[in-house]
């Protein structure tokens, strides 16, 4: 198991995690010289120190680095798949799968070891090994659809496929579905009260029948609202008030016509 450290370093050894995640690697290199000048043989921080190193191009001082790593703390899962990540990089697969195996051994529960475990196998078409990476998957977390799909999948590619139609048929049935949750009620959206409830304002009333008069007041004529007629056009709609002079613009059928330019006077 990894070395314990005290709370200050703990907190920097994850400061460090995030460093190499955001690829700030100066900073993850400057927080693991701090972590080491204090426990110089914590081989998790050797290992994360050796990653950046490789992310930098350095790849043999990661090499060395993660060897150390290794001999400072041998039980430690972080250590070894970092060691498995560094062969990944120089492309040697079945050395990288062998430590990821070592990892799984010591931590069997870790799900990033076993999805890059997963990838290797599959890449080098280590089929019955990713169906069986593929189980323990799935028994971990049998509720996400993907784990059922992606072991259908390593079936179909080991050439079973009765069992990847059968573990289809059983993920139609086991895993939750989308489509069968009731659909959400008001009070689970979070809309409030005053959206819920019917709108009595006067833009509400639209389409419905005004109530009728009472008294006096209903024997009332009512007034007829003036129409433009139709053939009156928008340009005659409004009468410019007296004094003014009409900026309105008649149509191009309404003007004058101008006369052709032979026939203008040339005096």
């Amino acid at each position: 198991m990894p070395q314990p450290l005290p709370s200050k370093e703990a907190s920097l050894f994850r400061t460090l995690v995030r460093n190499y995640d955001d690829k700030q690697y100066k900073r993850g290199i400057k927080n693991a010289d701090i972590i080491l000048k204090k426990h110089p043989k914590h081989g998790d921080t050797q290992a994360m120190k050796a990653l950046i190193l490789n992310s930098q191009g350095k790849t043999d001082e990661a090499f060395a680095l993660g060897k150390v790593a290794l001999m400072a703390d041998m039980k430690s899962h972080i250590c070894w798949h970092v060691y498995g990540l560094l062969w990944r990089a120089v492309r040697k697969y079945d050395e990288a799968i062998k430590a990821y195996k070592q990892a799984l051994a010591i931590d069997p529960d870790s799900a990033q070891i076993l999805r890059d475990l997963a990838l290797l196998q599959m890449q080098t078409r280590d089929y019955p090994g990713y169906v069986q990476s593929r189980i323990t998957m799935l028994q971990a977390k049998s509720q996400l659809i993907q784990n059922w799909t992606a072991l259908a999948v390593a079936h179909h590619l080991n050439g079973d496929l009765p069992a990847a139609e059968k573990v289809i048929n059983m993920a139609s049935t086991s895993a939750p579905s989308s489509t069968s949750r009731p659909p959400p009620s008001r009070a689970s959206t979070g809309s409030p009260s005053w959206r819920s409830a019917p709108s009595t304002s006067r833009g509400s009333t639209r389409g419905t029948t005004p109530p009728t008069p009472t008294g006096p007041s209903s024997t009332a004529t009512p007034t007829t609202p003036s129409i433009t007629p139709s053939w009156r056009g928008p340009w005659l709609s409004t009468r410019p008030r007296r004094g003014s002079r009409s900026t309105t613009t008649l149509p191009p059928s309404t003007r004058a016509p101008t006369r052709p330019a032979a026939c203008r006077s040339t005096f």
